[in-house]
């Protein structure tokens, strides 16, 4: 049967318009394919902005740079930079930006995205946008870090102590900063000292830690008082008309440091000793730290007398810490004869480059004991300072050899990655990384706070050199003030793990102690860059951040001093 030539007119119109509805279905599916891509492109481009504009706010930077580095971010991820990039920087746009407190909301859009097949159906163009956000977080879990622990003390109560007497003098934070910048707690105004045995006594330091734990350190200071030189072993009281020891002092009289040294960078000092009932002819020598030099008149009134040391005779502080410090003693005569002072006369205590104790200054180092109790000239004023972690200060991070460092072989290295195979994530995945790897790559095995961490012996400066020098290449410090740091991306910003206070000094050989949190830090110096002066293995860095929770990260900064270990992540957008 054949159909009617009229009706296969009308199949050969619904055919033609059916393959033009489909042509255009099909040209409209590629052409919004496409359009995806271009999106995704696009929303790289958001992300990249978003997370560039949240690191120029708060606490990386005051937040006015924001949307202008969000903007350059934004336009690197367009053909701008390079051909093959879909995103036309000419009709893009990224004026949409908007700081929410601790967030950067950005919007790119593109116009004029053109159709490629819809053309055929009258579609000309289209425009396409993406959105992010991102935040400031605080990171309390990390990987990355390099083998070196940072000892974080928190100072809650700090109190020295009289040690013959037993008194007790809290010490607050009073304001003022030792040259290095870290901060004094003093007895503003002193307290008297009463009850001085003959000859005085040391002063040791108690401090309670934000976490209560007690931490002493001994033989710090010294207050002397009168004495009488004796044949015999113990120290006795002057008495009318016998010889007395009376004030013994560190000279030069204008340098307060010159009690607390450090044996990195020794002193040269004279010592002054008022002596009574002693002949101006008579025979007077001084001993410190196990050396004895001849003492010659300064001054004198009858028998009432001042003594210091030739110029060419005169004292250096200690190169190598003892907990007793290091004392000195005055003896009159010579031979059988000479009278001795038991007690010391003055003490002086030379720091290791590790001791958190940073400075100790008195503006009194002598008590008379014939004046009253409530006498002026019994108040003493103790000032002390700790290597603390201050935002913008530099401190050591890990100490060099050459020295006594006074911490039972540990250096402040700590052993990280400690498996076989765990340096996977820098390629390494047989054999146990070395030091040089953690240093260069950061380990890659992950801490969080609370956890075991491993201390390393040894001074290790050959891998710390060549993993710093691997690292850094030939980037320069670009340190100048707290105000303009670095930017995120210089190779001297790293992170490394605080550890408890004293950890070192208390280490004698390989310890276990604890992650109490994380630093960032930037490296001002270390021994293998040329020109260092510092001590083979020794690293210098100023301290600029940290965290406070056991978590991957929080969106809160609840430290105390409000310094934590800050960085960004994405948000949803209302988020």
């Amino acid at each position: 049967m054949r159909t009617p030539r009229a009706q296969d007119g009308a199949v050969l119109l619904l055919v033609a318009v059916s393959l033009t509805v489909l042509l255009g279905m099909a040209a409209l599916v590629a052409d919004l394919g496409q359009f995806r891509a271009h999106r995704r492109q696009l929303q790289t481009a958001a992300d990249a902005g978003a997370l560039a504009g949240a690191l120029q706010l708060p606490p990386f930077s005051d937040g006015s740079n924001s949307c202008a580095r969000a903007n350059t971010i934004e336009r690197q991820n367009s053909n701008l930079t390079d051909g093959k990039n879909m995103v036309v920087n000419g009709n893009l746009s990224t004026s949409y930006c908007e700081i929410i407190g601790s967030s950067v909301r950005v919007k790119p859009v593109e116009s004029s995205v053109p159709y490629i097949f819809g053309r055929v159906l009258g579609f000309a163009s289209t425009t396409i946008d993406a959105r992010a956000r991102a935040r400031v977080v605080y990171l309390t879990r990390s990987t990355g870090l390099l083998p070196f622990g940072v000892e974080d003390l928190r100072p809650k109560s700090v109190t020295a102590i009289v040690d013959k007497t037993g008194q007790r003098i809290p010490l607050a934070l009073c304001g003022s900063q030792t040259p290095e910048g870290f901060p004094y707690w003093c007895n503003a105004g002193g307290n008297a000292i009463t009850g001085l045995p003959a000859g005085g006594s040391t002063v040791s330091l108690e401090v309670v830690d934000n976490t209560n734990k007690v931490i002493d350190w001994s033989n710090l200071g010294y207050v002397g008082s009168d004495q009488a030189p004796t044949a015999g072993a113990t120290a006795t009281a002057c008495t009318a008309g016998q010889p007395c020891v009376k004030d013994v002092v560190l000279s030069p009289l204008t340098d307060p440091y010159l009690y607390y040294t450090s044996t990195s960078a020794p002193k040269t000092f004279d010592v002054l000793a008022h002596t009574s009932n002693v002949a101006s002819n008579a025979n007077v020598s001084f001993t410190f730290n196990g050396k004895t030099n001849s003492a010659v008149l300064q001054s004198c009134t009858g028998t009432d007398c001042t003594w210091h040391l030739p110029s060419n005779k005169l004292f250096t502080s200690a190169t190598t810490e003892a907990g007793t410090g290091q004392n000195v003693t005055v003896t009159i005569g010579s031979g059988k004869s000479a009278l001795k002072t038991v007690a010391p006369a003055q003490h002086q205590y030379a720091r290791d480059d590790g001791d958190i104790v940073q400075q100790w200054v008195q503006d009194r180092h002598y008590i008379d004991p014939s004046l009253p109790a409530n006498s002026p000239q019994r108040f003493v004023t103790f000032n002390v300072a700790f290597t603390v972690l201050v935002k913008g200060r530099e401190i050591t991070l890990k100490l060099g050899g050459g020295g006594a460092q006074g911490n039972s072989g540990n250096y402040g290295g700590l052993d990280l990655d400690t498996t076989n195979g765990s340096g996977a994530c820098h390629g390494d995945t047989s054999g146990t990384p070395n030091a040089a790897e953690e240093v260069q790559y950061g380990a890659c095995t992950p801490y969080s706070i609370g956890d075991p961490v491993n201390t390393q012996t040894g001074n290790f400066a050959g891998q710390v050199n060549n993993g710093l020098t691997a690292r850094i290449g030939n980037s320069p410090d670009n340190w100048t003030t707290t105000a303009n740091p670095p930017p995120p991306g210089d190779p001297r910003w790293m992170s490394l793990i605080l550890v408890p206070p004293i950890t070192f000094s208390n280490c004698n050989g390989n310890c276990t102690t604890q992650v109490v949190g994380f630093g960032s830090f930037y490296i001002t110096e270390y021994s293998g860059q040329q020109g260092s002066t510092l001590k083979q293995g020794e690293v210098k860095g100023i301290f600029w951040d940290r965290p406070v929770l056991i978590n991957q990260y929080t969106t809160t900064c609840n430290d105390p001093e409000n310094i934590c270990l800050a960085s960004v992540a994405l948000m949803p957008w209302d988020g």
